[in-house]
């Protein structure tokens, strides 16, 4: 995903979508649900189903660390750009102030 992530910043949307679409095919074929990266698939696009992947690591994570660690704030900040780029900024606003 970095890889596709660095392609970007040198103006080559193309190969950056490409090799994120190749690293997120590994995790989903990899990986149980829950540590697919929420990150990688609002990356192509798929805005609604990292938000979905990340409420519902972020519930698993404050059960599991409790409300002041940084795994949740981590998962926290990627809820709320998710929601952001779903254009709901009131609801982005409200998880990013939680993280």
């Amino acid at each position: 995903m970095h890889l596709g992530i660095a392609y970007g910043e040198l103006g080559d949307l193309l190969k950056k979508r490409d090799l994120i679409e190749r690293a997120l095919a590994i995790e989903e074929r990899e990986f149980v649900p829950e540590h697919i990266s929420e990150v990688c698939i609002r990356r192509v696009g798929r805005c609604a189903e990292a938000a979905r992947f990340a409420g519902a690591r972020s519930v698993i994570k404050e059960k599991q660390y409790g409300l002041h660690h940084r795994l949740l704030a981590t998962t926290l900040s990627n809820l709320g750009s998710a929601h952001g780029d779903l254009g709901d900024t009131t609801r982005r606003l409200s998880i990013l102030e939680r993280a």
